[in-house]
């Protein structure tokens, strides 16, 4: 992919997120149930990594 292609599909990306960012978390204020089961599963002496690829739930309920 050329230089320029990629430029343009990540300010695509950029403002399809801008866009939608807000709608899109307001929607997931709670973790999933399948989610919530593996939780249940991982040690309190885990480490874990949330790369950042939703709204912070994730992260806001393992620090809980």
């Amino acid at each position: 992919m050329d230089n320029k292609i990629a430029a343009k599909l990540l300010q695509l990306n950029a403002e399809f997120y801008q866009t939608f960012a807000v709608q899109f978390s307001d929607t997931r204020q709670r973790l999933q149930p399948g989610v919530l089961r593996i939780l249940d599963r991982i040690s309190s002496e885990a480490r874990i990594l949330d790369l950042g690829c939703g709204n912070g739930e994730l992260a806001r309920t393992l620090l809980a």
